[in-house]
């Protein structure tokens, strides 16, 4: 099932969105904190989902490029 190419740039662009705001917790975790476990446990989670809304993106993108180049 092919997607409307505004559709998938605004998917795109709420990933993106989705990954900046995850690198904005990820940097907010190296605020000194008494609690050893608690920000290494949000560091990892911001990173894992931030890549992952990164890889999301470039997928659609790169899909949408591929379909524009084929026909």
């Amino acid at each position: 099932m092919r997607l409307p190419a505004i559709l998938v740039v605004a998917c795109a662009t709420i990933l993106v969105c989705a990954a900046l705001f995850c690198l904005q917790g990820f940097l907010a975790t190296f605020e000194p904190t008494t609690e050893t476990t608690t920000f290494l446990v949000f560091r990892l989670t911001g990173a894992i989902l931030g890549t992952a809304s990164l890889v999301a993106a470039a997928v659609l993108v790169a899909r949408l490029a591929r379909r524009r180049r084929a026909s």
